[in-house]
């Protein structure tokens, strides 16, 4: 499958949680307050469509692009959330959290609340999206709809907390992730609408 000299490197990491630890979304209500953390960019999920994108527009990967080349831009590493969650873990019950990975917000946040009637409204307004994905719409001509169906659109982690919790995370969440910001709440109409 792949040419000579070419290759493809893959890892991956078990863990192990008791059962009373787990965070599985069901501790989430009405009124809680979602917190977006920022991606570094694409994450890994989204390169088959972004490697479509530069075909069909026969885009030079190697030209400038903010401070660096389209291609390192494009290569940045995905975060490791570990570190912001454990901290945060030791400041206020989390009721849910959500990688935000392939399918983007739309797969991902339901996800959370599964087997129950509860929904997710979101308010983007304060995200700072990278550039890279502003680029990908147009090159792609593809809709915003269509963009957090796909990819993160700047958010690679979600954490879910009581409205009382807010100040105390955004406060740890902050020492890693200054942008971080709240992004919406669950409410009691089932579904996901993002504004």
């Amino acid at each position: 499958m792949y040419l000579p000299g070419h290759f493809d490197l893959a890892g991956f990491a078990v863990g192990v949680v008791e059962q009373s630890e787990q965070i599985t979304g069901a501790a989430c209500e009405s009124g809680d307050v979602i917190i977006g953390i920022p991606s570094s960019g694409i994450h890994s999920n989204g390169y088959s469509l972004v490697r479509k994108i530069l075909r069909d527009a026969s885009i030079d990967i190697s030209q400038p692009f903010e401070h660096t080349t389209l291609q390192d831009y494009l290569l940045e590493p995905t975060r490791i959330y570990v570190d912001v969650i454990a901290a945060l873990k030791r400041v206020v019950t989390i009721h849910g959290m959500s990688h935000i990975t392939g399918g983007g917000l739309y797969e991902n946040l339901p996800r959370m609340l599964q087997g129950s009637s509860l929904g997710i409204e979101l308010n983007l307004e304060a995200v700072q999206v990278p550039p890279i994905f502003e680029f990908l719409r147009q090159q792609g001509e593809l809709t915003l709809d269509e963009m957090y169906h796909v990819f993160n659109m700047g958010i690679g982690y979600v954490v879910v907390v009581q409205n009382h919790d807010v100040e105390r995370s955004l406060h740890t969440i902050h020492g890693f992730y200054p942008e971080a910001c709240v992004i919406g709440q669950i409410t009691s109409r089932k579904g996901l609408s993002i504004r």
